[in-house]
């Protein structure tokens, strides 16, 4: 039987590997090309089907056409003569660097019309409470877990759902994104 101080520290060192996990950023991969007839929504239903944070890579492939970044009033209207960014080198590696919405076109006439355009909605960081005037009161003690008691710690966050069980010292992992 494993002893008390073993089972806290695997259990902080499984806590801390969680919390690294669900910090981390993204690559996402995505062929871009004209969509077939069906799938004139094709792009915004693969970004929608994702989840995107700040700080997250989206990984453009492509070949004879571009990329474009445009505001909301282009992307509508697929207007391709005022980007706001502009890549055509075939592997555009676009980093997602703010909150909000990002409009992407081709920049290949026609291409829009015929569906290669997407919308990327990035979520924001969750927001941190700032301290309060009063200043806390003294720490609760902590409570110990029995090494013959099970128990189970959950803590989610708005990027990961990560589950840890704890059964007499013993330790099973679940991560998913």
């Amino acid at each position: 039987m494993a002893s008390l101080s073993s089972c806290l520290c695997n259990f902080s060192l499984l806590f801390f590997l969680c919390f690294s996990l669900s910090q981390a950023s993204m690559q996402h991969k995505l062929d871009w090309a004209i969509p077939n007839s069906n799938g004139t929504d094709y792009f915004n239903y693969w970004a929608s089907h994702n989840r995107f944070q700040i700080d997250d890579t989206i990984n453009f492939k492509y070949t004879r056409d571009s990329v474009m970044v445009v505001n909301s009033t282009d992307y509508k209207q697929c207007n391709y003569s005022k980007p706001i960014m502009y890549f055509n080198d075939g592997a555009t590696n676009f980093k997602l660097d703010r909150s909000g919405d990002f409009y992407f076109i081709s920049g290949t006439k026609g291409h829009c019309q015929r569906g290669q355009r997407m919308i990327v909605r990035v979520m924001s960081h969750p927001v941190t409470p700032s301290p309060s005037a009063t200043p806390p009161g003294p720490p609760a003690p902590p409570v110990l877990p029995s090494p013959s008691l099970a128990s189970t710690v959950a803590t989610a966050s708005s990027f990961a759902s990560v589950a840890l069980v704890v059964f007499s010292c013993g330790f099973v992992f679940f991560y998913s994104m």
